[in-house]
């Protein structure tokens, strides 16, 4: 058995549903089992769906929406991709219901390298900006330290000045 943490969506999704089945099992006279499945065809919730079922269900849901070259396995995919590129791959790949976060890494690295490049626009920005700061402080030191000459150099001919004239 998994555990994983859930967003309040989903949660509030499966509370829902556990409610439904709890007034089903009501309606034909049984309870539901704390170990019940979520999704069931039978009364008691005491048998998982087939994965056949749900299949064809996806299908239909698939027709319904005009969704016809999505297959129910890219949903999966889609998953992956948006799990690893938020970076964690421990947790994507836990989640995924993969062996080892090397399958993770070899099945999408394809993955890996969209944030890659991101990653290194992210530090051209960065170096990029702090650069342009770097070259504005060297520009105002600049004219500071020119301002600066002008002056020594102001004060070095009038002492000159004033040392010839004695």
């Amino acid at each position: 058995m998994r555990r994983m943490a859930l967003d309040e969506a989903t949660t509030a999704v499966l509370m829902a549903q556990r409610d439904f089945s709890e007034q089903r099992c009501a309606a034909v006279g049984t309870g539901l089992d704390a170990d019940a499945f979520v999704w069931s065809r039978a009364l008691d919730y005491s048998e998982p769906l087939k994965p056949g079922r749900t299949t064809a269900e996806f299908s239909k849901l698939r027709g319904e929406l005009g969704l016809r070259n999505v297959r129910l396995h890219y949903l999966q995919h889609f998953a992956a991709t948006v799990m690893l590129a938020g970076g964690d791959v421990r947790n994507a790949a836990g989640r995924l219901g993969s062996c080892s976060p090397t399958l993770s890494l070899q099945t999408y690295a394809h993955v890996l390298d969209v944030t890659d490049r991101e990653a290194a626009a992210i530090l051209e920005r960065t170096i990029s900006a702090r650069d342009a700061e770097a070259q504005e402080d060297l520009r105002g030191s600049t004219a500071l330290s020119a301002g600066a000459m002008s002056q020594d150099a102001g004060r070095s001919a009038a002492i000159r000045c004033r040392a010839r004239s004695r």
